[in-house]
């Protein structure tokens, strides 16, 4: 099973903050997301990549063998749980930023700057001319209804 491919993954930087942005493509929709989850998925496609090249290759390797990276193959053995994990945490993530694409402006915006962006609510608030406790109650709401759709 394929779960990310190399059009998946974007980077650009941001001519006014001169910063990194990252985004997946979702569905041909650019989500920005941030560094860490952007890091997490790309690695896991890496690793992905790595794996299935080894399998085409039949040939047996030593331990200490060197790939194109330069990383030894016995840095680069997998644990089996941390791959189940991994894989479990790219369906969960897959799963989480599909429903945040269907979901309505205002709560993918919510969603996206305050959790993904880690903009505070505070701040977020104010840009949206929304009284903090309202935003907050909103950013629940929003979380609940996710959960509940991821949960199902």
């Amino acid at each position: 099973m394929k779960d990310y491919d190399k059009n998946y993954f974007w980077t650009t930087i941001d001519p006014i903050t001169d910063k990194k942005r990252y985004y997946f493509r979702i569905n041909g929709t650019m989500i920005e997301v941030s560094k860490d989850v952007y890091n997490c998925c790309f690695n896991s496609y890496v690793k992905e990549l790595r794996y299935n090249k080894s399998m085409a290759n039949d040939s047996i390797l030593s331990l200490d063998y060197k790939n194109e990276e330069g990383h030894i193959l016995m840095d680069t053995v997998y644990d089996k749980k941390n791959e189940e994990q991994d894989i479990l945490d790219k369906i969960l993530i897959e799963e989480i930023m599909k429903e945040i694409n269907l979901m309505d402006p205002e709560e993918k915006k919510i969603i996206i700057e305050n959790i993904i962006e880690e903009k505070s609510l505070r701040k977020l608030a104010k840009e949206m001319k929304l009284p903090l406790m309202t935003l907050h109650g909103k950013k629940m709401k929003i979380l609940k209804k996710l959960k509940d759709k991821i949960n199902r």
